[in-house]
């Protein structure tokens, strides 16, 4: 499984449904590499169109990686390596691109119901079966755009579709969905 996960600053909405950039926090940088690493994504990307925000996504990284000074400090490091900072979801894609030689199957995520959207089941089955890379979209602020949703290849179904409150924080709205959508590492595969 060749999994790639976004964290989209941009175009994402606001509460009155108004295109925004939204601001990248040092807490979710480190929580967003850490659940990377978790669950095994290949690379992690953080988008945002702001020159200073992603220098300090750059800032933050570099701070980290080849701290080899205790064990905690080694593994914030691996997860690290795993982290991007780029201007759009198209420089999301055209990565992907260049390092694996395919276009990634690009799934959105959303906390708003819609028609046609991947179960948690469908969405696993089509990561799984791909012999081209995934990538899945988080949207920050209310969420991604129309359009982004639109450019996708399919739509996920929201995590609790049926509560009258869904607007989970987006850090525990990726480590929910991934661990829906990844499958358990086989023992094998835990011991080296």
């Amino acid at each position: 499984m060749r999994l790639h996960i976004a964290l989209v600053h941009y175009p994402v909405l606001d509460r009155k449904g108004h295109r925004v950039t939204t601001s990248v926090t040092n807490l979710d940088i480190h929580d967003f590499v850490r659940i990377a690493l978790t669950f095994d994504v290949e690379k992690a990307f953080m988008v945002t169109p702001i020159t200073q925000q992603r220098e300090m996504i750059q800032y933050v990284k570099d701070a980290w990686i080849g701290r080899e000074d205790s064990s905690e400090k080694k593994i914030r490091s691996r997860a690290f390596a795993r982290l991007e900072a780029v201007p759009s979801i198209e420089a999301v894609q055209n990565d992907i691109l260049k390092r694996t030689g395919s276009a990634p199957f690009t799934i959105t995520t959303s906390a708003t119901k819609a028609e046609g959207t991947l179960s948690f089941a469908e969405a696993q089955q089509k990561i799984s079966s791909q012999t081209k890379p995934s990538l899945l979209l988080f949207g920050t602020g209310w969420g991604l755009t129309p359009e982004v949703h639109q450019a996708a290849d399919a739509r996920l179904e929201p995590i609790r579709a049926h509560a009258t409150y869904n607007h989970l924080p987006v850090r525990a709205a990726i480590a929910m969905i991934l661990d829906r959508l990844v499958p358990e590492p086989s023992p094998a595969n835990l011991a080296g």
